[in-house]
C-alpha cells in the first residue's frame, strides 16, 4: 500500500495549488441525477483490533461535512448509535446492509431504502478505519491513518461514490519540534477525503 508523506504532500500543495488526489476514488457515472440533501453517518467499524478510533473518524467525518456545507442536514453517528440501542430491527438492517457490503460488493437497495426512512435521510456514509498506528524506528517515529467510505442515495441503493486514503507521517527521532500521532495522521486523512468530496448533482469529469 502506497502511504503519502506529510512533507511531500505540503511541497505539492505549494507548488501545484491544487487539492492532492486519493488513493482511491470511484465515483459514479449518475452522480448528476442525484442531489441528496441530508447524510446519515454510520458508526465507523475496523477490523484492526482500534475500536476507540471508530468513534474519533466519525468525529472528524462530521466536522469536515459540517464545514463543507455541502448538506442541509448531517444526522451524525452518535445519533445512529442511539436509535440502534433503542431499536433492534435498525440493528439488524444496519448489520445486514454492511454484511451484504462486504460479502457482495453490492449496495442493498431494499435495506438502503429502510435506513434512509428510519434515519430521515436521502443519503448514508458507511465506512471502515483501515489503519491507525504508531511506530518507532532508530530514526523516525511513524504514524498512519486510514479510512475507507462509501456515500450512498437511500432512495435508490445507488453507491454515489466509494474512497480511501491512508496518510503517513513520520517524525525524527528523537522527535523535537515534529511529534505528532495517528489522530492528527487522520486529521490530514480526512481533510483530503471531504476536499475531494463529489458535488451532488453535478456530472463527473470527463477522464
Amino acid at each position: 500500500m502506497v502511504k503519502r508523506l506529510f512533507a511531500l504532500l505540503v511541497l505539492a500543495a505549494l507548488v501545484g495549488g491544487c487539492t492532492p488526489a486519493l488513493q482511491f476514488s470511484e465515483v459514479s457515472p449518475n452522480i448528476g441525477k442525484y442531489n441528496p440533501h441530508s447524510v446519515a453517518v454510520l458508526p465507523f467499524t475496523n477490523s484492526i483490533g482500534m475500536t476507540s478510533a471508530n468513534d474519533a473518524t466519525g468525529n472528524k467525518l462530521m466536522k469536515g461535512l459540517n464545514e463543507s456545507k455541502q448538506f442541509d442536514k448531517i444526522i451524525d453517528p452518535g445519533q445512529v448509535k442511539s436509535y440502534m440501542m433503542q431499536n433492534q430491527s435498525a440493528i439488524d438492517v444496519i448489520t445486514r446492509y454492511r454484511t451484504t457490503w462486504v460479502a457482495t460488493g453490492m449496495s442493498d437497495a431494499k435495506l438502503a431504502a429502510w435506513i434512509g426512512k428510519a434515519l430521515n435521510a436521502d443519503s448514508i456514509v458507511f465506512g471502515e478505519v483501515s489503519a491507525w498506528s504508531e511506530e518507532t524506528t532508530p530514526y523516525h517515529h511513524i504514524y498512519d491513518a486510514g479510512l475507507a467510505l462509501r456515500w450512498v442515495d437511500t432512495k435508490s441503493g445507488e453507491v454515489l461514490w466509494k474512497a480511501s486514503e491512508v496518510y503517513e507521517i513520520r517524525a525524527g527521532n528523537p522527535c523535537i519540534f515534529d511529534c505528532s500521532n495517528p489522530d492528527h495522521a487522520m486529521d490530514m486523512a480526512m481533510d483530503l477525503v471531504v476536499s475531494n468530496w463529489p458535488k451532488a448533482g453535478v456530472a463527473p469529469a470527463a477522464k
